[in-house]
């Protein structure tokens, strides 16, 4: 866990001295974070869906890497469809039926990375994760970044250890 961290705030020290224009891509990264992913589908599928699908995503590139890299655009466009998605979660945490069909929409979206074995504990490091921060990268406190990154990085070993 040490080096993973030590990794994560090596990359962001490094992502906070390049010279490129993060502002660009992340915004670029919030347009494709906000498509919608199927018509008709409940507000909390659909937001369970892009969840598991930017999880999935993070997943297979962290499980390539062994890193969580934030210059990588595939990754910041990921972290931003969470960060877009998140609220809802967080507003409507406590809603059964949300709850019920954001869990089918974590497990869809994912393609069964996220199970019904660990979809809860998934789901509680979401809504306990503050990803604003991200929506705005280039202005963010790089302390806030760093700690959504760590708890997303936790949710990606869940499943790195659930997949072996």
């Amino acid at each position: 866990m040490k080096k993973i961290v030590s990794l994560i705030i090596s990359s962001m020290v490094i992502l906070s001295l390049c010279s490129f224009d993060l502002s660009s891509w992340t915004s670029k990264a919030l347009d494709i974070a906000s498509a919608t992913v199927s018509a008709g589908a409940s507000e909390a599928t659909s937001v369970g869906q892009k969840c598991g699908s930017a999880i999935r995503n993070l997943y297979n590139q962290y499980k390539a890497d062994g890193k969580m890299d934030m210059k990588n655009i595939k990754n910041i466009t990921a972290m931003a469809t969470l960060a877009t998605n998140v609220n809802a979660i967080k507003e409507n945490i406590k809603n059964t039926d949300f709850y019920k069909d954001l869990a089918n929409g974590l497990i869809a979206g994912s393609q069964n990375i996220i199970n019904k074995e660990n979809v809860e504990q998934v789901v509680t490091s979401l809504a306990g994760t503050e990803l604003s921060a991200l929506t705005n990268a280039a202005t963010a406190a790089k302390s806030e970044v760093k700690a959504a990154t760590s708890n997303v990085t936790d949710i990606l070993n869940l499943l790195k250890q659930a997949q072996q």
